[in-house]
C-alpha cells in the first residue's frame, strides 16, 4: 500500500505491508434432524487467510475454524466433542471474496441452544470479546465457580522461561513482523516450547482460536502456559481459565477486575512481562526465581513496532 510517512519535518512516499481485516459471520444449525433451526449468530472482525493486503492467503482456513469452536466454547454451547458435527465454510459461490468469510456450524441434535442468550451474548466485537458483560455474568456463562478452579502444584514457572517467552512468540509471528497490527498470543509447554501461535488484529480472536484448537484436539490445559500481548481483562483471565491453564501472562498492563478474578480463581497471572522487569499480580507461589537479573537485558525494539518501511 503506498503511504507519506512523515519523519524529520518530512514526508516520504513509500510502500508498506498493511494487516488485513474482514467480517467472519458465523451461522448456526441446531435441532432435530426433522426441524433443524438455522440462525445467524454472530459477526466478528477478524484477520483472514490473506493476512496482509495484497496477499493470497498465507495462513490455513482452518483457524477461522479455530476461532469459531473458540467462542462457541467460550459461550458455552459446545462442551463435549459430540456436541459439533462441522464447521464448513458457505454463502456466497466463487469468485466472490467473502466466500470464506461466512462459516456454517453444525450441531448434533442433542445438543440444546438457548437462542434468546445467544442473542444477547454474541454482541460482540474483535477487539472486545466479552464486553458488556458484568464478570459475575460472564463468570455464570462459561459454568465456572470464582474460586478453586486451578491444582497449586503444577506447573512451576521458572524465571527464565518466563523471561523467554517474549521473543519466542515474536519469533513465530510473521505477520506483525512485516505489519505490526496484530495481537499475537502462544500456548506453551511446562518446559517453554511453543505448541500454538496465533496471530489476530483481536486479541481475544487470538485466544479463541487457540482455545478452539485446545478444545477440537481435546487437549488438556493443566500443564500449559498462555502468553498474550494484549491487556489482562477479565475476559482474558476468564479464557484462559477455562482452557485450564493455570499460568497467564502478557506484554501489556491488566485491569483491577482481571486481577481480582485471576485471584479468586487460582491463576498465575504475570503482566507488563517485557525486558528486565515483569509484575507478579497473583499465584506467586507457582514462579521459580532461579535467574541471574545481570544477564537479562533491555525489550527489542522489535516487540514495540515494526522497521519502517524500507529498512
Amino acid at each position: 500500500m503506498a503511504i507519506a510517512a512523515f519523519e524529520d519535518g518530512a514526508f516520504e512516499s513509500c510502500a508498506d505491508e498493511v494487516v488485513t481485516e474482514e467480517p467472519l459471520e458465523l451461522r448456526l444449525a441446531f435441532g432435530p434432524d426433522d426441524g433443524r433451526i438455522s440462525t445467524g449468530l454472530s459477526v466478528t472482525m477478524r484477520t483472514p487467510p490473506a493476512a496482509v493486503s495484497g496477499d493470497q492467503g498465507v495462513r490455513s482456513e482452518s483457524e477461522d475454524e479455530e476461532l469459531a469452536a473458540g467462542l462457541l466454547v467460550a459461550e458455552g454451547i459446545l462442551h463435549a466433542r459430540e456436541d459439533l458435527r462441522s464447521i464448513e465454510a458457505c454463502g456466497p459461490q466463487p469468485p466472490s471474496s467473502l466466500r470464506s468469510n461466512v462459516l456454517r456450524i453444525e450441531l448434533a441434535s442433542a445438543c440444546e441452544v438457548d437462542l434468546a442468550r445467544l442473542k444477547r451474548s454474541f454482541v460482540s466485537s474483535a477487539s472486545c470479546g466479552l464486553c458488556g458483560k458484568s464478570g459475575m455474568e460472564a463468570l455464570s456463562t462459561a459454568g465456572l465457580e470464582p474460586v478453586g478452579l486451578l491444582r497449586d502444584e503444577q506447573p512451576l514457572l521458572p524465571e527464565a522461561i518466563l523471561r523467554a517467552l517474549p521473543a519466542c512468540l515474536l519469533s513465530s509471528q510473521p505477520t506483525f513482523e512485516r505489519t505490526g497490527g496484530l495481537h499475537g498470543a502462544g500456548l506453551f509447554d511446562a518446559r517453554g516450547g511453543l505448541i500454538r501461535c496465533r496471530e489476530d488484529i483481536g486479541r481475544h480472536n487470538a485466544v479463541d482460536a487457540i482455545a478452539g484448537r485446545m478444545w477440537l484436539e481435546g487437549m488438556e490445559g493443566g500443564d500449559k502456559i498462555f502468553y498474550t500481548t494484549g491487556r489482562l481483562t477479565s475476559e482474558m483471565v476468564i479464557k484462559t481459565v477455562q482452557m485450564g491453564i493455570p499460568i497467564l501472562i502478557s506484554r501489556s498492563g491488566f485491569t483491577a477486575w482481571g486481577v481480582d478474578l485471576a485471584r479468586r480463581a487460582g491463576l498465575t497471572l504475570i503482566g507488563r512481562a517485557k525486558g528486565k522487569r515483569f509484575v507478579v499480580l497473583s499465584g506467586n507461589q507457582r514462579i521459580v526465581y532461579d535467574h541471574d537479573p545481570a544477564s537479562v537485558g533491555d525489550e527489542h525494539k522489535r516487540h514495540r513496532r515494526k522497521s519502517a518501511p524500507g529498512e
